[in-house]
């Protein structure tokens, strides 16, 4: 889904907008986790992507304090997930080598597995209130600036 800058919406109202619906998009495809994992992560960290690029734009009007909060709320995010995704595929390859082996290496490595699906868990609920948080704190800003000098830099 492509979001729109419209023409008849204020510019700072128009990223305000993007950007909460880019952080629902995030919750969302979260949301969906367990029916399709690798799908969810890589939707999830574009959204994350997309909103530090209009953190990036409202730099300015944010102040320092409050982007830095932000884009660094949103880039963690998107490292958790990426180790999440890491820790997934070597989960899975090392099943691969479970069901391939026998006798007493296969109960080591069973018991070595078993953690994986409770830091998954853990870590999307993690991710997934962080957004939340995230999302409220985000709905009341308000900018001083309009139309283009909202985004324009020195």
């Amino acid at each position: 889904m492509k979001f729109v800058i419209t023409p008849d919406i204020s510019l700072d109202k128009n990223l305000h907008r993007i950007t909460l619906r880019l952080i629902q998009r995030a919750i969302d495809s979260l949301e969906n986790y367990d029916q399709n994992p690798n799908r969810s992560i890589h939707k999830a960290r574009i959204a994350f992507k997309k909103i530090r690029t209009n953190l990036r734009l409202l730099r300015k009007e944010l102040g320092d304090t409050r982007y830095k909060r932000f884009n660094h709320l949103f880039r963690d995010c998107g490292q958790m997930l990426c180790h999440l995704r890491d820790d997934t595929v070597r989960a899975k390859t090392l099943q691969k080598v479970v069901d391939r082996t026998d006798g007493m290496e296969k109960l080591e490595l069973e018991f070595n597995t078993s953690g994986v699906h409770f830091s998954e868990s853990k870590t999307v609920e993690l991710v997934h209130n962080q957004l939340e948080q995230a999302k409220h704190a985000i709905k009341p800003w308000k900018f001083k600036r309009k139309g283009f000098k909202l985004v324009k830099h020195p």
